[in-house]
């Protein structure tokens, strides 16, 4: 049926834990992809996504990993 409607989909179950972070993953990307390209209006709620209080929380997380990188120590 979503294949039908062109909506993406992905089979998982909690219970066994199947492909849970997977299509977290893969949910989560699709949406940052569609913010980088201007294809969701962050001011519109019809979209059903909007900012958090921090705003930008995947710039923040992305300099935050960043960080650590630069601060690991390797032996």
């Amino acid at each position: 049926m979503a294949k039908n409607n062109g909506l993406e989909y992905i089979e998982v179950c909690a219970k066994q834990n199947f492909k849970v972070d997977e299509a977290f993953q893969i949910i989560t990307e699709n949406i940052y992809k569609k913010i980088e390209l201007n294809q969701l209006d962050l001011s519109n709620e019809k979209f059903g996504v909007k900012l958090g209080s921090r705003g930008s929380f995947i710039e923040d997380n992305e300099q935050e990993q960043e960080n650590q990188k630069n601060n690991s120590i390797c032996c």
